[in-house]
């Protein structure tokens, strides 16, 4: 799910990885800041497990 606003957006997304047989979930969240050259950069990040 994208939020977005002018010069802010906010990403979050189920992330699913596999290692060695085992499944790992995890919540995430990610927020952009549009810079004065019209850039997007990534200025929070946040992942959480999930419990099965």
């Amino acid at each position: 799910t994208v939020q977005l606003s002018a010069t802010v957006a906010v990403l979050t997304y189920n992330y699913e990885a596999r290692r060695d047989g085992q499944t790992f979930r995890m919540s995430c969240t990610e927020v952009y800041k549009s810079d004065i050259s019209n850039q997007w950069r990534i200025i929070h990040t946040h992942w959480s497990f999930v419990q099965n």
